[in-house]
């Protein structure tokens, strides 16, 4: 008895370490998934089946390695369950997940439409493309040009925030924060959005 328990439990500590591990290549040395969404709606003939993944990766890539990782993710996606639509928003370290993706986009669904979802029967992928897009969904990623230090521009952010939800028109607002802290009115925008980008407190 003593040696088919050991057996037993050996055997159940193979499958446990090769046989169960639905999270594998989640996270690679390039992108880790952080946050994974099942956006599921019913329609006349059964369920879309859409999934949204929030992807962090180290750096600004290229439209190839985006493409790359893309396609691994989505093939992992694929052995789970069958799909419709996955999306990948992806994000630069230290940026806010809750806000616009900051690194690039990818979109695999019939035409490389996400509304085209429920044009296929799930698990179709026939008539499925991969369409990626680089850079931050507010334009080319915000960058630190202004030399003024970090603090002092999450400040001049949260104070343009509280003048908007004053009252005061949103461009009038950036003359006024402008002026306040001696600043270019170019300037302030960049600092509004890299603001937005990174999640800064906003009042």
């Amino acid at each position: 008895m003593k040696n088919v328990a050991l057996f037993i439990t050996f055997v159940i500590a193979v499958v446990l370490l090769f046989g169960c591990d639905k999270t594998k290549n989640e996270v690679s040395s390039d992108y880790k998934i952080v946050e994974r969404t099942d956006m599921n709606y019913g329609v006349k003939n059964g369920e879309v089946v859409r999934i949204q993944n929030k992807v962090v990766i180290n750096e600004i890539m290229p439209e190839a390695k985006l493409r790359s990782i893309s396609e691994e993710i989505i093939s992992n996606q694929k052995k789970l369950k069958p799909v419709n639509a996955v999306s990948l928003l992806f994000y630069l370290p230290e940026t806010n997940i809750a806000g616009h993706y900051t690194a690039g986009k990818a979109t695999w669904a019939p035409n490389g439409k996400w509304e085209d979802a429920g044009s296929v029967k799930t698990g179709n992928y026939s008539q499925h493309m991969l369409v990626i897009e680089t850079g931050s969904a507010l334009g080319e990623v915000p960058s630190d040009e202004t030399g003024i230090p970090e603090d002092k521009r999450k400040e001049i952010f949260y104070e343009l925030v509280a003048a908007q939800d004053k009252g005061v028109g949103d461009e009038e607002a950036y003359s006024v924060i402008a002026k306040k802290y001696d600043i270019d009115v170019k300037t302030t925008r960049k600092i509004a959005s890299e603001g937005v980008v990174a999640g800064w407190p906003m009042p």
